[in-house]
């Protein structure tokens, strides 16, 4: 137990640290001073990974049955390193980025299961707030072309700072449509109201707002992040608000028709 304590002070301190060094230097930085930060963030990837499985073991009890007490701080210590690995994404991603250093794998996915997993991964945050998240979708089929981790990462983002930032004992509403053209995904929630000034920064590089629950990993990289990822795909993401404090984020990607062959069990393939 002490050790498990201890394992999660460690990764809050390394995280606060990334944050910190990132937010107060990376401007004043050279350009090989970034790539340096860069490429040692990078190899922080794969610890934070191992570590992860590791514990995803742990709680399914591969090593022993665990009681309530000690499943519960494994947990904790899963969900923190979840938190410094999209943390880690997310500056790697807009270093990436801003270098025009992000290639982009494509391929034909159903987006719909993408959508209901990253729900799943959600749904124990979501619960300790009592928040409900309702998934609407009327096609029986919605294939994408495009970079499955990096939407899946656009998604995951804006899905847990809408739990994040809702109020308790409410609703996050996830409405999908695809049609001729467009492949059209939105998230809702109510939340606190913030300036207007503010929201219209919302997408900006190390934006901050009064409350920084906006931008989950708090280095204000996670909005503009996903613009970026988005606009690397031909599309377009943007916010709506009304003045009862109801917040929408709206995702638009081109349709890209694919064919599937005979067999009807894999889908064409490739890169763009």
């Amino acid at each position: 137990m002490l050790i498990t304590t201890y394992s999660i002070a460690v990764i809050l301190l390394i995280a606060v640290t990334i944050q910190f060094f990132y937010l107060k230097k990376y401007r004043d930085l050279s350009e090989n001073e970034k790539s340096l930060m860069a490429c040692i963030i990078h190899d922080l990837k794969n610890p934070t990974s191992a570590q992860i499985n590791i514990l995803n073991l742990l709680l399914k009890g591969q090593f022993g049955k665990l009681n309530p007490e000690q499943y519960k701080i494994l947990d904790l210590t899963r969900r923190t390193s979840k938190y410094m690995s999209n943390l880690i994404g997310t500056i790697l991603s807009t270093y990436k980025s801003d270098c025009n250093a992000l290639h982009l794998t494509k391929t034909y996915f159903e987006f719909t299961e993408l959508i209901q997993s990253v729900c799943d991964e959600n749904k124990y945050n979501a619960g300790e707030k009592n928040i409900s998240i309702i998934f609407n979708y009327k096609n029986k089929e919605c294939f994408i072309f495009a970079d499955k981790f990096q939407i899946r990462r656009v998604i995951n983002n804006l899905l847990s700072n809408a739990i994040t930032y809702s109020f308790k004992n409410s609703i996050v509403v996830i409405d999908l449509i695809q049609n001729e053209n467009y492949t059209e995904f939105s998230i809702t929630n109510k939340a606190d109201k913030i300036d207007k000034s503010e929201f219209k920064n919302l997408f900006n590089k190390f934006a901050k707002i009064h409350n920084s629950k906006f931008n989950s990993t708090g280095t204000g990289l996670g909005l503009y992040s996903a613009k970026k990822i988005i606009e690397l795909h031909k599309g377009i993401i943007y916010a709506q608000y009304t003045e009862d404090g109801i917040y929408t984020f709206n995702i638009k990607l081109p349709v890209k028709k694919h064919k599937k062959n005979q067999n009807n069990l894999k889908l064409t393939t490739g890169v763009e």
